[in-house]
This record gives C-alpha cells, sequence and structure tokens, in this order.
C-alpha cells in the first residue's frame, strides 16, 4: 500500500562556507535503504542565505509495509561544480509521516537544522494553474503619524494550527503601497501552478493571506483571513454573473473575530484534465491508418512483399493495425 507524499524542506542557521557572502545552499534527498542509493530529488539553489526556505517540493511514495530510510544533504553551490557539504542528516519515509504534523527538525553536523515536512498529496485530484489580484479596502491604521504602509503575504498552511517555519510555506509576497488603508496592489500572484497552492484539494482551508503594515524595526500585522479555492472561485463566479463585489474580511491576529479591514480577491482558475478525467468525461477516440506501399517492398500479390495479404497469417502491417486498435 503506497501513498504519494511531498517533502518539503527548510534549514536554518546553517555553517556559512563563503567568504565575502554567505552560503547559496542546495538540499539533495537520496533513497539509502538499498545499495546504490538512489537521488529522490533535489531543490533549487538560495542565493545567499543561511535560513533558506526551498520552494521546490520532493515527491515520493510512503510505502506503509516497508522501512524507507532516506538522507539529506545540505550543500553550498559553486559555479565551478566543487560544491561545499555544510551537513546531512538521516530520516526514514515512517518518522516523517508519524511525526507531530509531519515534521522533523533534524541537526545537520557540524552546525545548522533541516526542518523537513511530509504533506500528503492523495486527496487533491484537481489540476491547473490559479491567478490572484488583491485589493485592500478600509484597514486598520497601524500609525500614530500618517497612515498604515501596507503588503500581502499568500502561504499554503501545511500543518493547521501548527507554528514555525514547517506550518507554512510562503507562496508570493506583494510591493508596499504607502500610506495607504485602501492600496491596490500591481504585483500579483499569477499562473501558480493548483497542486502548490492547495494541495489540488479545492476544499481545504488552507490559503492564508495575511495583510502587514511595513515598519523600519518590526512589521505589523493588520489581519489575516483563510479560505479554500472553491470559496475563491464559487465568489468569482458569483460576482462575474451578477456585478457585485464580494468582500473578505481580515481578521486581526489574536483577537478571535475583530475585523481590520477587507480584502477584494479576483481570482481566475484554468483546470488542466488528466486523460483519465477526460475519458470519463465522454472523450471519444477514433484512429486511422496509412500505409506506404513502396516499390521497395514488392508487389502485394507477391508472397514476399510485406504487404502480401493471407487470410490466415497477418502481415507485420497489419499485425501493428491489430496491436494499436486493441488498445485504444
Amino acid at each position: 500500500m503506497s501513498e504519494s507524499i511531498s517533502i518539503i524542506i527548510a534549514c536554518k542557521n546553517l555553517k556559512d562556507d563563503d567568504v565575502l557572502s554567505k552560503s547559496d545552499p542546495f538540499v539533495i534527498i537520496k533513497d539509502v535503504s538499498r545499495v546504490p542509493a538512489r537521488v529522490i530529488g533535489q531543490t533549487e539553489v538560495i542565493k545567499n542565505n543561511l535560513n533558506p526556505s526551498f520552494t521546490t517540493h520532493i515527491e515520493t511514495n510512503y510505502f506503509f509495509e516497508t522501512k524507507q530510510s532516506f538522507t539529506a544533504e545540505v550543500w553550498d553551490f559553486d559555479a565551478d561544480g566543487a560544491h561545499d557539504l555544510l551537513g546531512n542528516a538521516a530520516f526514514t519515509v515512517g518518522q516523517l509521516m508519524s511525526a507531530s504534523g509531519s515534521s522533523l527538525v533534524l541537526n545537520l553536523q557540524p552546525k545548522g537544522q533541516l526542518i523537513v515536512t511530509g504533506v500528503h498529496e492523495g486527496k487533491g485530484a484537481l489540476r491547473g494553474k490559479a491567478s490572484f489580484m488583491i485589493h485592500g479596502k478600509q484597514l486598520k491604521n497601524m500609525d500614530t503619524f500618517g497612515k498604515s504602509d501596507p503588503f500581502f503575504v499568500i502561504s499554503r498552511i501545511l500543518v493547521p494550527g501548527g507554528v514555525g517555519p514547517a506550518a507554512l510555506e510562503k507562496l508570493f509576497q506583494s510591493e508596499v503601497v504607502d500610506n495607504d488603508l485602501n492600496p491596490k496592489w500591481k504585483s500579483q500572484l499569477s499562473n501558480i501552478d493548483i497542486k502548490r497552492l492547495c494541495g489540488g484539494d479545492v476544499d481545504a482551508q488552507n490559503i492564508k493571506i495575511e495583510v502587514f503594515d511595513e515598519d523600519v524595526t518590526e512589521n505589523e500585522k493588520i489581519g489575516e483571513c483563510v479560505v479554500s479555492l472553491r470559496q475563491l472561485a464559487t465568489a468569482q463566479a458569483r460576482q462575474s454573473s451578477t456585478g457585485g463585489v464580494v468582500e473578505y474580511p481580515l481578521v486581526e491576529a489574536g483577537s478571535g473575530s475583530k475585523v481590520a479591514g477587507y480584502l477584494i480577491i479576483t481570482t481566475s482558475v484554468a483546470l488542466e484534465h488528466s486523460f483519465l478525467q477526460l475519458l470519463k468525461a465522454g472523450l471519444q477516440l477514433n484512429v486511422a491508418f496509412s500505409v506506404d506501399f513502396t516499390g521497395s517492398n514488392l508487389e502485394a500479390k507477391n508472397p514476399k512483399s510485406l504487404h502480401f495479404y493471407h487470410p490466415t497469417q497477418p502481415n507485420q502491417y497489419i499485425q501493428s493495425m491489430l496491436a494499436v486498435s486493441e488498445v485504444v
């Protein structure tokens, strides 16, 4: 019995192997359950960062009845290919998926931590791309002199109710709009894969939108809302048909229900259907064949010709056409 999972990776306090800048880390995941070890996947390189959160998900299968031993190697990228090892850690997929929040914090030697989170992708069957355009309305003013300087962050909730870097995956951050409580942000989240956005599960309440006020010392959270892709798509369809506007309330952090403003979200979804989904929807297939009667194959009446027809011994052309037809 197997389940499809994605492994999401972050690191903290990595060793700095560069003299004039910071390390450029990437991570390689290997299955060492068998010999030789097999590379499962590799993250992207993040430049000058000792606390990276990688966006590349490592996809694999979890076999409940099998011990799957994995190693994670953290490397500092060098352009000449002589990458430096920053540390490694070992875990089993069983440990990962049975841990609290399906997340492990592993110590790297000689320094740093590796945070691995397993996300079960079995529920989500939807495939496609989604885009969002967001405006703010009547945001709470967090500044004594002047108005808030808001920006928003869209994240995917990986561990409901969890905290720390393993609980959320940051997907997008907008620009800051200075001194405006009704901001119209220009930068928008465009064509994000639905699987990455919500695991392909349109009903999961796992899309988190937070609005912050930028400050010199520390950004202040104005409020947040958590929605599902189905809520966003349904509201968009209603807006398109009636001309009305759906406003999503921003809830102040820690207040429970106190509203700190509203978001107006324009959503577009472009679905990508699998071949099986198309078949179930009634897709019909027709097949046509074309045969080139070249002179080199001899006359069709000649028993040595590839085109020669025998009532009980089909020639190679007929055999090939029958084989393709049976599949279709």
